[in-house]
């Protein structure tokens, strides 16, 4: 090879680099605003539900209770002691500062 093809070369290949590192990942989805308070409420299921392998949720929806609460709801299919069930967690949260408020548990007939 000739120097100036090994200049060549070794110059296109750096811009792939560049391109490859400097290029946003198009396909990367962003987490959905809800998936924070689906986490939180799984690991109060799964504290209540201890030997329950559920690894994911339902996400059912947000609803705003007043100014500085918000309420989002999930669904959680459980085993405890060999019964199916199925676990609504409402959480509800302040959005204006986005801190927990509290995270409530209730088993819902399936």
């Amino acid at each position: 090879m000739t120097k100036p093809s090994k200049v060549f070369s070794f110059m296109l290949i750096l811009c792939f680099m560049l391109m490859s590192i400097l290029t946003p990942a198009s396909h990367a989805q962003p987490e959905p605003d809800y998936a924070k308070w689906g986490k939180l409420a799984m690991e109060e299921v799964m504290k209540k539900y201890p030997g329950s392998q559920e690894t994911d949720y339902e996400y059912l929806g947000r609803k705003t209770l007043s100014s500085t609460e918000t309420q989002d709801a999930f669904d959680f299919k459980v085993v405890d002691n060999s019964k199916k069930k199925l676990v609504r967690a409402y959480v509800v949260f302040n959005p204006q500062t986005n801190k927990l408020v509290k995270i409530n548990l209730v088993e819902i007939m399936a």
